[in-house]
C-alpha cells in the first residue's frame, strides 16, 4: 500500500541491527552535490542489486517523528533505482533516511546518513536570474553545522562582491572583499559563521570582475 504511514518505535529498527541484519551504504547520502530534497521535485533512490532479489520495498524513516512512510512496495530489486516525486506536502526537516527492505524477508539496507527534505518551490527569481556557474568556486563542509568554508581562485579580480541569499531571496550576508584572505596558488577564503542561520538552503552568489558564480549549500542543525 503506497504513502501509508506507519508508526513504529525507534527501537524496533535497532533490534533489526543487533539481529545481524544488512546494514550498506547507498543513495541517497545527504545531499551531495548540490541535489537538494525538496517538495515537488523527483530524486533518485539507488541500491546495490547483489543485495536483494526479486522485489523490495522502499520506506522513508523520520527520526523526528519516528516513523516510516511507505514511498512504494514490490519493486524489482534488479532495477536497483527508483525515481521517487517528493509530494508537495511532504513533511520537511532534516531528520530522514531511505530503507530498502526485502519484500519476503527481513534483510534491509539503510541510506549512510540523514538528509533533509525542504520545502519546495524555486529560487526567488532574483537568485534564480543569477548565472548558474559554480566551477570556480568550492564551498565547504556542504552541507554545514557550524562555519563552512567560500574559496575561488583569484585571476586579477578588480571588483569583488559576495552575497549570501536564501531559497527566498532574502539577502542575508553582503561581504566587503577585505574580508577574504588569501592562500596558496592564488585562491582566496572567506570563512562563513552559519551557526545562527536557520536549517535550509542557501546561495552564495559571486560578482568578481562582473562575472556572477552562484554555487548552492546547505545548512543543518
Amino acid at each position: 500500500m503506497k504513502n501509508s504511514i506507519v508508526k513504529l518505535l525507534v527501537i524496533f529498527s535497532l533490534s533489526f541491527l543487533m539481529m545481524g541484519l544488512l546494514y550498506a551504504e547507498f543513495n541517497p547520502n545527504g545531499g551531495e552535490n548540490g541535489e537538494f530534497w525538496q517538495q515537488n521535485t523527483t530524486r533518485t533512490i539507488k541500491w546495490d542489486t547483489s543485495y536483494f532479489h526479486n522485489t523490495v520495498n522502499i520506506y522513508l524513516w523520520n527520526m523526528t517523528s519516528a516513523t516510516f512512510t511507505t514511498i512504494d512496495t514490490s519493486v524489482q530489486a534488479s532495477l536497483g533505482e527508483y525515481d521517487w516525486v517528493i509530494p508537495d506536502d511532504h513533511p520537511t526537516g532534516s531528520n530522514f533516511r531511505v530503507k530498502i527492505q526485502q519484500t519476503d524477508s527481513a534483510l534491509y539496507q539503510f541510506s549512510e546518513t540523514f538528509f533533509p527534505i525542504y520545502e519546495g518551490g524555486s529560487p526567488h527569481s532574483d537568485v534564480a536570474e543569477k548565472t548558474n556557474n559554480s566551477e570556480n568556486i568550492y564551498i565547504s563542509p556542504n552541507p554545514g553545522t557550524d562555519k563552512i568554508k567560500i574559496r575561488f581562485k583569484d585571476e586579477f579580480i578588480n571588483s569583488l562582491e559576495l552575497q549570501i541569499f536564501s531559497s527566498y531571496g532574502q539577502e542575508i550576508i553582503n561581504t566587503p572583499p577585505s574580508d577574504f584572505r588569501f592562500t596558496t596558488n592564488n585562491w582566496r577564503l572567506f570563512e562563513l559563521d552559519v551557526s545562527l542561520l536557520s536549517t535550509g538552503m542557501y546561495f552564495a552568489v559571486l560578482n568578481a570582475n562582473g562575472k556572477v558564480i552562484t554555487k548552492p549549500f546547505v545548512v543543518l542543525h
